[in-house]
Order: structure tokens, then C-alpha cells, then sequence
């Protein structure tokens, strides 16, 4: 296991309880996009859908990271959270282009989020260089 540095951890902690605010306040943009999307074709993305899937998944991390102070396997959690870009995702970027004007409280806790994603992706490199990671991402 290898530990996360405290200030590291708090500062993440704060970062995602901002998110849980955001998130709260984005509950009638989430519910808005939620039916207007609803009759799409199969074929449609959902972005809802991805930005639910998205939130989970890095809730995950983040979670553990604030949790447990420590994280088992810190190359495999940095390389998954790369592949998990929120402003930058193909489904979601369109939809914030077109429609953040319409939906900016649910715009704002997918960029939250995105801060929480970099803040976690940022602590993991700093474990791995410090040495104390198994082995750097990407090597």
C-alpha cells in the first residue's frame, strides 16, 4: 500500500464535498437532461448516462484516496483515471458546448468533478515519483 500525504488528502476531501454541493445543486439541470434525452434513439448517446458513469468511477477513486489515506495499486488507478477525461470526453464536450448556456449548475459540478479526477491523478504521480509507488504509469 502506499500512503497519501495528508495536506494531499485534505485538500481532495474539500475538493470533492464542493462536488457533492454542486452536484446537489444541479439536481433540476440532471433531471432536465435526463428527459429531454430520454426519447433518443438507441443509437443517441446519453449524456447523462456517461456523466453518471464517469462520477462514479472517479467518485471511486477519489473516495478511497480520502478514505483510506493510502491506495493498493497506484499505476493501475492513475492509468484508469486518464481514461476518464469529463470536459474532454466525446459524449460530454459536445453537450457542454451546445448546452451549457442551458444547464450551467450541472456544468459546473462536471468541471468540479474534473478538478477532483486531476487532484487524484496528480497525488498518484506524486506517489509514484516519489519512489514509494510499485512502478511509474506508463514505464
Amino acid at each position: 500500500m502506499t500512503k497519501i500525504p495528508e495536506d494531499r488528502r485534505k485538500k481532495l476531501a474539500e475538493l470533492y464535498a464542493t462536488s457533492f454541493v454542486l452536484y446537489r445543486a444541479s439536481a433540476g439541470d440532471q433531471s432536465d437532461v435526463f428527459y429531454r434525452w430520454a426519447d433518443r434513439a438507441e443509437d443517441e448517446p446519453d449524456p447523462h448516462g456517461f456523466m453518471e458513469l464517469l462520477a462514479t468511477d472517479i467518485g471511486g477513486y477519489v473516495s478511497t484516496l480520502i478514505d483510506d489515506g493510502e491506495v493498493d495499486e497506484p499505476v493501475n488507478a492513475l492509468e484508469h483515471l486518464r481514461r476518464m477525461p469529463v470536459l474532454e470526453h466525446p459524449e460530454i464536450a459536445p453537450f457542454c458546448r451546445d448546452h451549457g448556456a442551458e444547464y450551467p449548475d450541472l456544468v459546473r459540478y462536471m468541471e468540479m468533478l474534473e478538478t477532483c479526477r486531476r487532484e487524484a491523478m496528480a497525488i498518484l504521480e506524486a506517489v509514484l515519483d516519489s519512489g514509494s509507488g510499485a512502478r511509474r504509469a506508463g514505464a
